[in-house]
């Protein structure tokens, strides 16, 4: 009768070499979040020229509050006292159109007063003030990009209101 052969006792194994898989696998993931936050970072960043026109139209509205301060009247904020008490922006009436972040085209009345710029992007920007506070509004399609104008656009500042 044929026995079956002893079980031979198992022979070391050869060592495996290490494995860097772990770090790679590390590596790649922190390399996959690194790209998106920077994407995230580009994609959302304010428009820089957005935002000086932005405070460019805080400053006015800013000036305009002085002036209405001391006149009694947001009537009273035109391009020559808004100039006056603002020496960094160019202010003009209603009727001439902003053409570029530094220039505010204006008109107020008794109760309320409007500021408009035309941002380096083209578009026209507005911010109204009154006695409750400031309405800012992005107005692409107004041309040209003067208080008046806005004024009498629908969303726009309101001073025909």
């Amino acid at each position: 009768m044929e026995h079956a052969p002893a079980p031979q006792p198992d022979a070391p194994a050869a060592p495996r070499p290490r494995s860097n898989r772990g770090f790679w696998t590390l590596a790649g993931g922190f390399l996959v979040a690194a790209i998106v936050v920077a994407v995230g970072a580009v994609v959302t960043r304010p428009d820089p020229l957005s935002r000086d026109v932005a405070t460019n139209l805080d400053a006015a509205a800013d000036a305009a509050q002085i002036v209405r301060d001391e006149r009694g009247t947001w009537s009273a904020a035109t391009p020559e006292e808004l100039g006056v008490v603002d020496l960094q922006l160019r202010f003009v009436e209603g009727t001439v159109a902003s053409n570029d972040p530094m220039t505010i085209s204006v008109a107020g009345t008794d109760g309320r007063w409007l500021g408009v710029a035309r941002a380096d992007d083209g578009v026209c920007r507005a911010i109204e003030v009154d006695d409750t506070g400031r309405t800012r509004s992005d107005l692409p399609q107004v041309d040209p990009c003067s208080a008046n104008a806005t004024a009498a656009f629908p969303g726009g500042g309101g001073l025909a209101r």
